[in-house]
């Protein structure tokens, strides 16, 4: 986690360049370019976090939290990557924007339905109802998904098809969205050098 020196450090040339510009507009694009890289890093390195929370200011140098042992056999089967990346199809990173916002702040937006969970984790209550059929492999029997249409298909036949009843999901924490002090040393230089400019 960020030191709270460092984010006192920001505080204070924040302070100081809101006294000197009514627009930071200049100093927040600067700004805003510098968090969308550290983002990118986040992804590369597969998590640079802390574990001690979900903040912006809780980056670190742990990767994020392993797959769970059946959903890595899973993408193994289906040939994905079995490390935890969040870039499966690339949609979610893609919809990532940090900008200048208003005259002194900047905003990050993550357009996509799982980007919350993903960040700060969660439960899924879901409601099951997910096809499935049980296919004997090496004297044991393993659950296979199949599509609405394939079970219907099948239960036209009379083959078996079975259902998931309700559960829970947990999804752990990924954050993607944090800053370490790497990040943070890089902006306030950039803050101290635009302070020092107006003088």
């Amino acid at each position: 986690m960020i030191s709270s020196q460092i984010i006192t450090q920001s505080a204070l040339l924040f302070k100081r360049l809101n006294e000197k510009f009514s627009d930071l507009s200049p100093v927040l694009s600067v700004i805003s370019s510098i968090v969308n890289k550290a983002i990118i890093r986040n992804f590369k390195a597969i998590g640079r976090v802390s574990g001690a929370g979900t903040g912006l200011f809780d980056g670190g140098d742990q990767q994020w939290t392993p797959l769970a042992r059946s959903t890595i056999q899973k993408y193994k089967k289906l040939g994905f990557d079995p490390q935890p990346k969040l870039y499966r199809s690339g949609f979610m990173f893609e919809h990532i924007e940090v900008n200048p916002s208003m005259p002194s702040a900047i905003s990050i937006t993550a357009n996509s339905p799982y980007a919350r969970i993903h960040q700060l984790g969660g439960v899924i209550n879901h409601p099951g109802g997910t096809p499935y059929v049980l296919i004997k492999s090496r004297k044991q029997m393993n659950a296979k998904f199949i599509n609405l249409a394939t079970a219907k298909k099948r239960e036209a036949k009379g083959q078996p098809v079975f259902y998931t009843k309700p559960h829970k999901i947990t999804i752990p924490a990924r954050p993607y969205i944090v800053l370490n002090e790497k990040d943070l040393d890089e902006i306030n230089d950039t803050m101290a050098k635009f302070v020092i400019l107006s003088q």
